[in-house]
């Protein structure tokens, strides 16, 4: 009897001890993740929902790259420079990004929580900086991690079944690629031929054309594919609509010497002489294909006479501006005198490849510029 009276008391003193000292109790844990679509196009959406074991007022929903591993059986977080809805700095990302993470917005005190995103425009569309810190990389199969949280105190650990997958929808289009020679010369321009068959239900509404420079490789890990060449910063290609998409699979591009005969900035501004070119198609249904290698072409391009520079002529010292992102006026960049321009005279750019920001965050609103004006530029 002595002793059961012992043990009474002990559970309660315990009982106590948690209540008095929340430290002590058990931390809530993430016991189940899923996700509403494993394959999702760029125009839908997709959910991610997390299940805790006891009551919790947070919700999160890390992105991994699980085309970039970590070296342990895991993937490395994925980092970018906006975008996410938490953008705290971390020493496992590049200075000047964060972990891609979402979060539920709803604060009360529940069990389940879940996050809504457009699959294209809010998730697959954003660059992943951990991987290439210099130009970043496209996502296409991500590894989402759940964890909960109460009040301030931390996530949850790691739960194998809080972690699921989801990948973009980038399907086999490229049934070949062809082209007309080996040298790219002034004189004798080059044509290269990409053909598709475009899956079930869908047609081929554009064609691209990617060029990269043989010369200047990504270094491994992953692998040490060629870094896309860059004319007026950004990835020269070149896309055009298809003129028949009801019948026509295939497209001929012209790629002429002066198109490619430029520094390239990509390659500390030299001139690219072993090139290599992807070809993409665009399809009804909001596709891009995913990259192929019976889709790619190689060819050198013609050395050409790179003009001498210049000593000018003595003249008064240049006031440096200080180190920062400048606009064309000289002022240092701000939300209210800079505007990021896209590369569609649309302002939309629907296709996945080109380059576009959201302005909605801009203050004062205004349209996007078409012709570059607004562009900022970096001086060390």
């Amino acid at each position: 009897m002595i002793k059961f009276s012992v043990l009474l008391f002990s559970l309660g003193l315990l009982s106590a001890i948690k209540l008095l000292s929340p430290s002590l109790a058990l931390a809530q844990t993430c016991t189940v993740a899923t996700v509403d679509k494993t394959l999702v196009k760029a125009n839908e959406t997709i959910r991610f929902d997390a299940t805790s074991s006891s009551t919790a007022d947070g919700f999160y929903f890390e992105i991994r790259n699980m085309g970039n591993p970590d070296g342990s059986g895991g993937y490395k977080k994925v980092c970018v420079k906006s975008g996410g809805d938490i953008n705290t700095p971390s020493a496992d990302c590049p200075v000047g990004t964060y972990p891609l993470m979402f979060k539920d917005n709803n604060t009360t005190p529940r069990t389940t929580g879940s996050r809504t995103l457009l699959a294209g425009s809010e998730l697959f569309s954003l660059r992943d900086y951990g991987i290439y810190p210099i130009n970043g990389s496209s996502l296409q199969l991500i590894q989402i991690v759940a964890y909960v949280q109460n009040g301030s105190g931390p996530l949850s650990p790691i739960n194998p079944n809080c972690t699921v997958q989801s990948e973009l929808y980038r399907p086999a289009v490229c049934s070949s690629a062809s082209i007309s020679g080996n040298i790219l010369t002034p004189t004798q321009p080059l044509l290269i031929t990409i053909n598709g068959t475009p899956p079930a239900g869908t047609t081929i509404t554009s064609f691209t054309l990617g060029f990269y420079n043989e010369d200047n490789l990504y270094p491994p890990p992953p692998v040490s594919n060629a870094k896309p060449i860059y004319y007026n910063g950004q990835h020269y290609i070149i896309t055009v609509p298809n003129p028949n998409p009801s019948t026509n699979n295939s497209y001929t591009f012209t790629v002429n010497y002066n198109d490619l005969n430029r520094p390239d900035e990509n390659w500390n501004y030299q001139y690219p002489i072993n090139i290599s070119t992807g070809g993409y198609f665009t399809l009804s249904d909001s596709g891009f294909s995913r990259p192929e290698a019976q889709c790619g072409t190689t060819f050198t391009l013609q050395a050409g006479n790179v003009p001498t520079p210049t000593t000018p002529a003595a003249g008064p010292t240049p006031t440096i501006p200080p180190p920062a992102w400048h606009s064309p006026d000289g002022q240092i960049c701000n939300d209210n005198n800079y505007i990021v321009y896209y590369t569609g005279t649309d302002c939309t750019n629907t296709n996945p490849a080109d380059k576009s920001y959201s302005v909605k965050d801009f203050t004062p609103q205004g349209q996007c510029s078409d012709n570059g004006t607004g562009k900022c530029f970096r001086v060390a």
